[in-house]
């Protein structure tokens, strides 16, 4: 986040920011493609669709640089925050 707003501050230009967006998207495309495996199931040609969006997306990634730890940083940090949300939840009803 300091990068976007340190990056936002400054006299660059839109090719700075412009691929955080982008790798958020590749970051969702990601997770549904994940998600349509988990949820079809019982669904042959639903599932080798989503397999192959998987491992193509999956294969682009990389291509993305520095860029892509933007997405991967905040869902770990979402998990964090949710798993220490949970904890003190659970402390607080023990009490």
């Amino acid at each position: 986040m300091g990068i976007v707003i340190k990056s936002g501050c400054s006299d660059n230009s839109f090719e700075t920011l412009l691929p955080f967006p982008n790798a958020t998207y590749f970051a969702t495309y990601i997770g549904g493609a994940a998600a349509g495996l988990k949820l079809l199931k019982n669904h042959k040609i639903g599932r080798i669709a989503s397999m192959a969006s998987l491992v193509m997306t999956l294969g682009f990634f990389p291509f993305l640089g520095w860029v892509a730890i933007y997405p991967i940083s905040v869902v770990l940090i979402v998990f964090i925050w949710n798993a220490k949300k949970k904890t003190t939840q659970t402390v607080q009803l023990n009490s």
